[in-house]
């Protein structure tokens, strides 16, 4: 959450580019995006890429982690 919402307003983002820098196995990584998109918390463009985006203006939003 914290990759997308630093990058809000870019564009979606690849699986693997928040995946990598973590050095989050990439399956691990799409099952809890996959939660979050059916929660409504992001907006998923299906294919090979995989790209995520905030389906919410975090300006407007508190996280507590």
């Amino acid at each position: 959450m914290q990759h997308l919402a630093d990058r809000h307003g870019e564009g979606s983002s690849p699986l693997a580019a928040m995946a990598g820098p973590q050095k989050i196995p990439a399956r691990f990584l799409e099952v809890i995006l996959s939660e979050l998109t059916r929660a409504g918390f992001l907006n998923c463009c299906a294919g090979e890429a995989g790209t995520y985006g905030l389906h919410f203006d975090q300006s407007r939003t508190l996280l507590a982690i």
